[in-house]
């Protein structure tokens, strides 16, 4: 796949990801990390790119300032603070924003894909100190907050 291009996830994405949460385990990941590699990692950072490039052309200079960019989640867990210590997650997703604010901060977007469905999300994922007071003033504002 060449830069800018996405021609959609492999048909063995979902099984692979099936695959994974059966064999939730590093020995089965690194025998088959050639699967990860081409139907998670690879066509994952084609479709981040694409993505970025089309939220990009379609929303600046209206909604953003700045151009898109995007992010793939690794498929790795930190297991450091969680009961469930499995290494792996078992769900493929992407987080876009504008380029050169903080994580988190500003309006972004989510693709979340795993066996059986598909979550896309668009908004503020949580709000500064700043923003979130100026929110909650809006909110009990009786003009504007209805």
């Amino acid at each position: 796949m060449g830069k800018g291009e996405f021609a959609g996830f492999p048909k063995g994405l979902i099984g692979f990801l099936e695959d994974v949460a059966a064999h939730n385990e590093k020995s089965w990941f690194e025998a088959h990390r050639a699967d990860y590699e081409s139907l998670y990692l690879e066509p994952g950072r084609a479709f981040t790119e694409v993505m970025a490039e089309r939220l990009d052309k379609e929303l600046r200079p209206a909604t953003f300032d700045g151009p898109m960019t995007g992010s793939l989640f690794r498929i790795f867990r930190d297991t450091r603070f969680s009961k469930d210590k499995t290494p792996y997650k078992t769900h493929l997703a992407v987080s876009w924003g504008e380029e050169g604010r903080a994580k988190g901060e500003g309006l972004g977007f989510y693709f979340h894909l795993q066996p059986g469905s598909v979550m896309v999300g668009a908004g503020a994922h949580a709000f500064s100190k700043e923003v979130l007071a100026a929110y909650r003033d809006a909110v009990v504002d009786p003009t504007r907050g209805p």
